[in-house]
C-alpha cells in the first residue's frame, strides 16, 4: 500500500475498530432521530398555528354574525314599536271619527216682569254612533254680585230617562227659573247686576267603545233678561287623552 496516498473513507471505516464503528453509527442515528423530532415538532407547531388562525377567524366571524343579529333585532324592535304606534293612532282616529259626541246647544233664556221666566237648552249627539248610559243634570242658581259661583250638584235635577241618545238625536231642557211670574223688584236686581241668574249643568255618557265621556256648560241671564250669555269657564268636555285605546 502506498503510504503517501490519503486514505479513502471506505479504508478509514475498514480500519476503524468495532467499538468506534458502533459509536459512530449510534451518533448518526441519534442525529437523524433529533432531526426527525425537530421536523415533527415544526410540523405540529405549523399545524397548531394554522389551527389557531382558523379558530380566530371563526371566532371573529361569529362575533360579526352576533353583532349583525343584534343590530337586526334592534331594528326589528324599533320597527315593531313604530308599527304599534301607527296602529294605535289608526284605532284612536277611527274611534274619534265614529264615537258619540254630546254637546249643549241653543241655550236660551227670557225674563220679563209679570211673566214666568223661561230657560231652555238642547243636548244633541253630533257623533256617528249612539251615546249610552246618558245622564243629564242641570241647575239654576242665583248669585249675588261679587260672589263666585260653585258648580256643585247636591240636590241637582237629573234626567236619566234618556239612557241612549242616537246620532243626530237631541234632548230638550225647559224650566222656569223664577218659579212663577217675575216681579219688578227681582228684575231690577238682575238689571243692576246685584243678582245674576246662572244656568249650568253637565251630561255624562259612554260611547260604543266603552269609553266614558262628559260635557259641561254654564250660562247666565243677560241684564236685560232677553238672552243667555255663556260663562268664561265651565264650558268644556273630556280631553282626548282620556280615550286612548
Amino acid at each position: 500500500m502506498n503510504e503517501g496516498r490519503p486514505r479513502t473513507l471506505r479504508e478509514k471505516w475498514r480500519l476503524t475498530s468495532l467499538s468506534n464503528k458502533t459509536i459512530s453509527v449510534a451518533t448518526v442515528v441519534i442525529a437523524l432521530s433529533s432531526v426527525m423530532q425537530f421536523a415533527t415538532a415544526l410540523l405540529q407547531w405549523n399545524e397548531m398555528s394554522n389551527s389557531g388562525k382558523q379558530t380566530e377567524k371563526i371566532v371573529n366571524a361569529d362575533d360579526r354574525l352576533a353583532g349583525a343579529n343584534e343590530r337586526f333585532a334592534t331594528a326589528m324592535e324599533a320597527s315593531l314599536g313604530q308599527a304599534q304606534k301607527s296602529l294605535s293612532a289608526i284605532v284612536l282616529t277611527a274611534r274619534l271619527d265614529q264615537r258619540a259626541w254630546l254637546s249643549f246647544e241653543d241655550v236660551y233664556g227670557s225674563a220679563r216682569v209679570g211673566s214666568p221666566g223661561v230657560i231652555s237648552a238642547v243636548v244633541k249627539n253630533t257623533g256617528k254612533t249612539p251615546a249610552i248610559n246618558v245622564l243629564i243634570q242641570y241647575f239654576v242658581k242665583n248669585i249675588k254680585s261679587g260672589d263666585k259661583i260653585e258648580f256643585t250638584y247636591r240636590g241637582i235635577q237629573s234626567e236619566p230617562s234618556r239612557g241612549l241618545l242616537p246620532p243626530n238625536a237631541d234632548f230638550h231642557i225647559v224650566m222656569n227659573p223664577t218659579l212663577g211670574p217675575l216681579v219688578a223688584e227681582e228684575m231690577n236686581r238682575i238689571r243692576s247686576g246685584e243678582k245674576r241668574v246662572y244656568f249650568y249643568g253637565r251630561a255624562t255618557y259612554d260611547d260604543i267603545f266603552s269609553r266614558h265621556h262628559w260635557v259641561t256648560f254654564c250660562s247666565f241671564l243677560s241684564p236685560d233678561g232677553g238672552a243667555m250669555v255663556y260663562c268664561s269657564e265651565y264650558n268644556g268636555t273630556d280631553r282626548q287623552e282620556d280615550i286612548q285605546p
